[in-house]
């Protein structure tokens, strides 16, 4: 910081200036801070155009996750012949042909009132009281004279609980008013009915007014409670709703109308190419972007941001190696080897990604093998153990916890005169009853003896009483599966991508070197900023110091000069 200002140093002749002093700092800053700054504004471009590059390869990564995810492939679409019913099919449900024969519909049931003026109308005009029914509930309902058609709906809705639903309809005509109930559910379970209290004069006479007495019910009886009855692949069935999500687990029907339609549950490859096509357009703005980050124009010397980054320049090489690579897969027994041109993918010579629709259409007419190939899986040792020895003959009882495999129980009795091979049938069609996940009960060639066998992965735990397990040649156990994955082509690429923008990827460490060069420069700035100020500072304060010497020096030399000239003067 200046500690005065002069304007002249040196006998006023002008060698030192306040701008001369500020000119040599402003080139000083132009040598030491100007380049410093340069560099924090291609640092800042640099991670700007990173975070562009590293966006697009989210983009692309994220296809290529859902191409790597098996729920893609076992999506479902339906084909329907007919308008009766409708489904839909959840991720994973079998391929399956469907036949639907809808005989009726689920309805509810509903009832109109006698008619009214306006929705303020008198029920009756005088008090009376009658009983709805609903399934095995009656609930007493109670008029008085001043009650209103519309106050009557919502003592009906309270005292129901909004299983019967009532309400006042407009329908036209001099008395337009009808009061509306309605069950709130279909299936005959909901069944409404209305009685009048026997013996009870007035009770007769507002059920009457209401029309809802012996006379009139049928008229005023719109629609009645009655369950769906449909055939599914020619067995009857039955439900309370025209909805029906529990005849098969992950299949959705709907009721329309009477009448047959025959569905057809198929693969679902629509999303598979949707995501391709994305796969496609992504890499292209990739590819197009890096083609301008690293660039060079000999004729107008302009360079890209990432010119000569060896971070950058090798995204593509690593891409597209993954990208054409080849993979083996195995159906039948035989070997082949694929990669992405078998599905219509090439790079053009623009070193633009394509995709011919006509050659995907046909590798996604069987999706098994597709998925084999683009997600790879998990294969599984098969897990097995024989019986130690025969089964016993005679009598053999299993009972509590004598026998339990998997955790369930196995429970049986044979008869004192059994051989040992219908004993050991016995305990085999017990132990496949039992319905153990995964597990497969046989007999050995002598049929004798039991072997137990997995192939998905299924432990075998045999535990129980020894002694009891002791007469059919079983033993305490527990045998562990061993896995083995086998990556599929797009699991292999998602690893390669996050090779590159994974928390430990090329282009992360590289995010961070660029984070940490920013940070370095704006310290060093900071420095030699200090450093300069200080410098001219202090070279301030000394010209400040020598042109008051000066100054003193000058006055003096003024001083000696007057009196020289005075005694000059004097002796003239």
């Amino acid at each position: 910081m200046a500690l005065g200002t002069m304007s002249v140093l040196g006998f006023n002749n002008g060698v030192l200036t306040q701008d001369v002093i500020n000119k040599l700092k402003k080139a000083d800053e132009s040598g030491v801070i100007t380049p410093i700054t340069n560099k924090i504004t291609a640092n800042a471009t640099k991670q700007k155009d990173l975070t562009a590059i590293k966006t697009l390869m989210s983009t692309f990564k994220s296809s290529v996750s859902n191409l790597a995810d098996e729920t893609m492939y076992l999506k479902r679409t339906t084909e329907a012949n007919g308008k009766s019913a409708t489904i839909s099919a959840n991720p994973g449900v079998a391929l399956q042909d469907i036949d639907i024969d809808v005989k009726q519909l689920a309805q509810k049931d509903v009832y109109q009132s006698s008619r009214y003026i306006g929705r303020d109308s008198f029920v009756s005009g005088t008090n009376g009281k009658f009983v709805l029914k609903f399934g095995n509930i009656a609930y007493g309902i109670e008029v008085k004279s001043s009650t209103t058609i519309e106050e009557l709906a919502t003592q009906i809705n309270d005292v129901t609980n909004g299983k019967v639903q009532a309400k006042v309809l407009k329908v036209g005509g001099s008395s337009p008013y009808q009061l509306i109930v309605q069950s709130k559910d279909t299936g005959k379970e909901n069944k409404i009915s209305f009685e009048a209290i026997s013996g009870d004069s007035m009770s007769e006479n507002l059920v009457k007014t209401l029309g809802w007495d012996s006379t009139n019910i049928e008229a005023n009886h719109l629609t009645k409670a009655q369950d769906a009855e449909f055939s599914y692949n020619g067995i009857s069935i039955t439900r309370s709703s025209n909805e029906v999500n529990d005849l098969a687990l992950g299949l959705n029907l709907s009721l329309k109308e009477t009448g047959k339609t025959s569905f057809k549950i198929k693969e679902d490859p629509k999303a598979i190419k949707e995501e391709l096509g994305k796969l496609v357009t992504a890499y292209n703005s990739l590819a197009n972007n890096l083609k301008v980050a690293t660039d060079y124009n000999s004729e107008t010397k302009a360079s890209g941001t990432f010119q000569g980054v060896t971070e950058i320049k090798s995204i593509e090489t690593v891409i597209n190696r993954a990208l054409f690579s080849t993979k083996n897969i195995t159906k039948d027994g035989r070997t082949s080897s694929l990669n992405l041109t078998a599905f219509g993918l090439s790079i053009n010579k623009e070193g633009l990604l394509e995709l011919k629709s006509s050659e995907l259409d046909k590798k996604l007419e069987n999706l098994s093998d597709i998925q084999k190939f683009f997600t790879g899986g998990i294969t599984y040792d098969t897990v097995s153990t024989t019986g130690t020895k025969a089964v016993d003959s005679g009598e053999i009882e299993l009972k509590d916890n004598d026998l339990t495999i998997n955790g369930k129980k196995i429970s049986l009795k044979t008869a004192a005169g059994n051989s040992s091979k219908e004993n050991a049938l016995t305990i085999l069609k017990a132990i496949n009853e039992a319905g153990i996940d995964g597990l497969q009960a046989s007999l050995t060639q002598s049929e004798d003896k039991i072997m137990l066998k997995t192939k998905d992965g299924t432990k075998i735990e045999i535990t129980g009483n020894q002694s009891i397990m002791d007469k059919i040649g079983l033993n305490t156990m527990k045998l562990e599966s061993k896995s083995t994955s086998n990556g599929g082509f797009f699991s292999d690429l998602k690893t390669t991508m996050d090779g590159l923008i994974g928390k430990k990827g090329t282009l992360t460490k590289y995010a961070d070197s660029l984070t940490s060069e920013k940070k370095k420069l704006e310290e060093d700035k900071k420095k030699n900023q200090a450093s300069l100020d200080a410098k001219y500072n202090t070279m301030e304060e000394r010209f400040l110091a020598y042109d008051k010497i000066l100054s003193n020096l000058n006055s003096q030399m003024t001083t000696m000069t007057n009196l020289i000239n005075s005694e000059l003067n004097s002796k003239k």
